[in-house]
Parts: C-alpha cells; structure tokens; sequence
C-alpha cells in the first residue's frame, strides 16, 4: 500500500523531463544555436571565405538528414539511452575537431560529428521520448523543452562573449570549445546515471484504464501516408523553411557586423531574440493544444515572412537598430517551425500508427534544408557582398510556403474524418 502512494505521490517523467530540459539547454544552446558566432573569427583565423567555411555545416545537416532517415528502426534495436550516450560523444569529439581545426577536411569531420550527435539527442529524440512517457499535452510539454535551447543560447553568448572579450588571439574561439566540451560530459554522466528508456505502455493510468492524449488519432501506415500527395507537399514546405530559417539565421550576427551595428547592441538582440525563443516554443506547444495546428503554424509562417522584411531594413542607424529589435520578436516566433512544429506535424497529419517514421522523415528533409541554406545564403554574400538579395528571395520562398501548407494541413483534415 505504501508502495502505492509513493508512486502517486512521484512519477519518474518529471526526471525525464527535466532531463530533457537540461539536454535540449546544453546541447542546442552550446553546440548549435551560438555557431553562427564562430563563423566570422574562425574564417578570419584561418583565412577562409565564408562560403567555404560553410561547407562544414552542410556536412553537418547531410549527416543528420541521413542518420534521421533510420531513427525509427535505431531506436528499436537500441533503445533511446544508448543512442543518447553515443549522441554526446559524437558532441564532444566534435568540439574537439572544430577546437583543433586547421582545414576544411577537419571541420568537415567536425560537422559530420555534430550531425549525429544533434540527431540523438534533439528534435527527434524529445519528440519520441515525451510521446512515449507523456503523451498527454505533449505540445505544452515539447514546447517547454526546446524551449530551454533559447535559455541555452543566451548562456552560450554570454560565455563566447566573455571570453572572447579583449583577446587578441585570432584562436581564441578554441577556449569556448574547450569549456562547452567540459560541459557535454558533465551532461552525458547524469544521463548515463538518471535516464531510463521510456515504459512499454503508456497508454494506461495506475488503474489500467487506457487513455489516450488529447490531440492524438490512431493515424496512417507509413505505406499509406508516404502515397499522399500532401505528405510530400508537406516534405517540400519543410525543406524550404529549413532551408531559409537556418541559412538566414547562421548569418544573423556576421550580417549585424557588416552593418556596423555596436557590439554591445548586437549582443543585446542576440539575447532578448534567444530569450523571447524560451517563450515562443512553449507559446506553439500551448497554443496546438488550445487552438489546433493551423492557429500555431499560421503565426509561425507569418512572423517568418516578417523577419526577411526587418533584416532587410537592419542597419547601424537608430530606425535601422529597430529593425533589428523587431527582428529579435519575429525570429523568435518563426523558428519554430524547424523544431516544435516537426513532431506536431507528425502526430496531426499522419497520427500515431508510423510516427516515429514520420518524424524521422520530416527531421531528415528539414536537415537537407539546413545542408544548402547557409551555402545558399553565404553564396549571395561572396557574390553581392551583401546578405539583403538573399532576404527578398528568402521572402518570396516562405510566401510559397505559407500556402502551400494550408493546403496540406485542409487535405489531412479531410484523410482524418475519412477514417474517424
């Protein structure tokens, strides 16, 4: 009996939610979201164009497409703890590789090492895990959870900052490596430590009595969905907005510096941007399970239109440092799409029959977005030296988008009622 009311009294998903929490904090603030922080001192340090120096972010997401592809079947064969583990050591040596880098061959190794450990242990893995361990209200939950990469972030800066701040070593870069890869090992011990791999049967409450979360359906076989015209649309829409959001973000701070915006002011937006984030992921979530997936969507693919338009418009002057204000607030609540909304997607327009299928599809055609989007968008720099030909048309892009996943959303409606 008192067995019993110890195990009403605690449920160990809050320990793999805080878990989750921490690893979504460490891992997207320290190792993904701040990148774009390295690539003007690394190019300079080691006389790169920056088209060139991209290269290894597209190994990065080509790597992750790829292993996203067989998520599903490695989760079966090895569980979630182990891919986690193997997730963080693919982290650490990727510090390592970047920290030590003297060419492109090494950080391409570098990129290809971050792809896989971003795959086990972001994104993907959330999304699988809570689904499994807390089904219900899991948009409120994974939003509270990516919504930690916006904390994350803002410590990241303030760690790169400082010790970057009245150095004159070209290499000082190397010592943020150093301590972020301290910090991924810390991580990967209570990991190794305090997780367990998600209960067999979520389904059923203490008493036995099934009980399904509230937005989910039992949904499509993966060869049923993978024929619907909507479910490539869909794939399409995905890798356009990884493609744009990723490629315009990676060059966020490099594009404040060539409009000579005071570093002190870049910085600032930097950290309300990564801040407003912690709130906009946890706004999706609840508003998906408020208000449906096109109300959450829709305020995510407008606000990504609206970005273009303020970075266009960024600039030194005091109506330009606006701009970049506004920027912050838009960026936040587009980017996402690129997270949040993929396990939503997954869940509402195919259900729960193939999800991690699904998932591991749209994360793997995301990924291919990122792989070209900041080639893409350093392309236009090398070759206007300037990023603003790259928002017009990155406008244009999410314009397409924002119609097409109407479409796709209206035509899964219909699929669903079809099988209720």
């Amino acid at each position: 009996m008192d067995n019993l009311q110890t195990k009403k009294r605690f449920d160990y998903k809050w320990v793999i939610i805080s878990l989750s929490f921490m690893m979504v904090f460490i891992v997207l603030g320290f190792c993904s979201s701040s990148k774009d922080l390295y690539l003007k001192p690394m190019t300079e340090a080691l006389g790169m164009d920056r088209a060139v120096f991209s290269i290894n972010d597209t190994c990065r997401y080509v790597t992750t497409a790829i292993v996203n592809l067989f998520f599903g079947a490695l989760v079966a064969k090895f569980g979630t703890k182990k891919l986690i583990v193997a997730g963080f050591l693919s982290l650490i040596l990727s510090c390592i590789s970047y920290c030590v880098a003297t060419n492109v061959f090494m950080l391409c190794v570098g990129g290809c090492l971050l792809g896989i450990g971003l795959s086990w242990t972001t994104t993907t893995m959330v999304g699988s895990v809570i689904s499994k361990w807390s089904p219900e209200n899991k948009g409120t939950i994974m939003g509270a959870i990516l919504a930690s990469n916006g904390i994350g972030s803002i410590a990241a800066t303030r760690l790169i900052f400082f010790l970057r701040s009245g150095s004159t070593d070209p290499f000082v870069y190397r010592k943020s490596y150093i301590v972020t890869t301290i910090i991924l090992a810390c991580m990967a011990a209570l990991i190794l430590i305090l997780y367990k791999e998600p209960p067999e049967n979520t389904s059923k409450n203490d008493g036995g009595t099934k009980k399904k979360a509230k937005n989910s359906w039992e949904g499509l076989s993966w060869d049923v969905g993978s024929k619907k015209a909507y479910f490539y649309l869909a794939c399409v829409s995905i890798f356009l907005t990884g493609l744009v959001l990723h490629g315009v973000y990676g060059v966020r701070s490099a594009h404040l510096e060539d409009v000579e915006m005071n570093p002190s002011v870049m910085e600032t937006v930097i950290n309300i941007n990564m801040l407003l984030l912690t709130l906009t992921k946890f706004s999706t979530g609840f508003l998906y399970d408020r208000f449906g997936v096109k109300t959450a969507m829709n305020v995510c693919l407008f606000s990504s239109v609206a970005v273009m338009v303020c970075f266009y418009f960024v600039s030194s002057s005091g109506a330009g440092i606006g701009f970049a204000y506004a920027y912050a607030l838009f960026s936040a609540l587009s980017l996402p799409l690129d997270t949040i909304m993929l396990p939503i997607y997954a869940d509402e327009l195919f259900g729960s029959k193939s999800y991690n299928k699904f998932l591991g599809i749209f994360v793997s055609v995301k990924e291919a977005g990122y792989a070209l989007g900041s080639f893409s968008i350093n392309i236009f720099y090398d070759r206007y030296d300037s990023y603003k030909p790259a928002f017009v048309v990155c406008a244009c892009i999410m314009i397409c988008v924002f119609m097409i996943m109407q479409y796709v959303v209206s035509a899964s409606r219909k699929e669903k009622i079809q099988h209720v």
